[in-house]
């Protein structure tokens, strides 16, 4: 039987190894380091009572790696408002969504920094009578999705300026969804104002008119006039701020006098009184004012 000759082992003389100086310990020392590293990071956040950074260790190339993720934001809190849009014609719904964001994001500016807003489920509706023929209504939800960090301030003046009404020309978006009440003026004064027609105080103008805002609402003449003691109310208003008021008593000697109210911006308001100042002057004052003086 033939029998199998083993050589003798070979010595690798090879000394090129042998120059890398301390590789094999210089490799242990590192992992060792790197483990009681990553343990005493545990260790501190267990005794505070934390929880350690989220990631994992891994073995490459016989060296420990460690790596952390970043915390995604979380959103906290999620609501919904509906609201009344109107604008001056009739658009595609993805591009009329897209608008009501963007003029509700410019009211507040800097502060939705950790705010997402949106519109959905718009729809279109019939707007109320009082409006100017040419403009659209619809229905639709705003979304407010609120994220980490302090928004409380942010969301409470979204919220207020939306109850005012967002008039970002051409478009207006509000959560008032019921309107204003009507307009009432009443006449505190011993004299008329008269009705249109010949008196009035100029070529197609009434002796008094109410002044709205917003480009939706057609200014609102009083062509019956206000008998003294009497009120006039509107027959609609809607979303229509009051901008001013004005009136033209009829004197006994047949003379006109002029009536204003100039508010410094639109109101909600909707109980005004006309009142004398002196024997020569009088003035419009809304219920709200504090100045009950001309």
């Amino acid at each position: 039987m033939d029998t199998i000759q083993f050589t003798d082992p070979v010595e690798n003389n090879n000394e090129d190894w042998k120059k890398k100086k301390n590789y094999r310990p210089a490799a242990l020392v590192t992992v060792l380091l790197l483990g009681m590293a990553f343990l005493a990071g545990n260790y501190s956040y267990a005794s505070s009572g934390r929880n350690p950074p989220t990631g994992s260790v891994s073995a490459v190339g016989g060296l420990s790696t460690l790596g952390v993720s970043t915390p995604k934001p979380i959103r906290s809190s999620r609501e919904e408002i509906p609201v009344e849009v109107i604008v001056p014609q009739t658009l595609p719904l993805e591009q009329l969504e897209a608008a009501v964001t963007e003029a509700v994001l410019r009211t507040v500016g800097h502060l939705t920094s950790n705010l997402d807003l949106h519109t959905t489920g718009t729809t279109k509706t019939e707007c109320v009578e009082f409006y100017a023929d040419f403009v659209a209504c619809y229905d639709a939800i705003l979304t407010i999705e609120r994220y980490t960090g302090e928004n409380a301030f942010a969301i409470s003046v979204l919220k207020d300026r939306l109850e005012n009404g967002v008039d970002q020309d051409p478009i207006f978006v509000s959560s008032n969804t019921k309107g204003y009440p009507n307009v009432q003026v009443k006449n505190d004064t011993p004299y008329p104002v008269a009705h249109a027609a010949e008196e009035s105080w100029g070529e197609g103008l009434a002796n008094a008119q109410v002044e709205y805002e917003q480009f939706l609402c057609p200014n609102e003449d009083i062509p019956e006039g206000i008998a003294p003691g009497d009120t006039w109310t509107s027959t609609s208003r809607g979303l229509c701020s009051v901008m001013a008021i004005y009136v033209h008593l009829t004197l006994p000697d047949g003379k006109k006098l002029a009536c204003y109210d100039f508010p410094s911006y639109g109101t909600s308001s909707p109980l005004y009184s006309i009142i004398m100042d002196g024997v020569d002057g009088c003035c419009v004052r809304n219920s709200q004012s504090t100045n009950k003086v001309c």
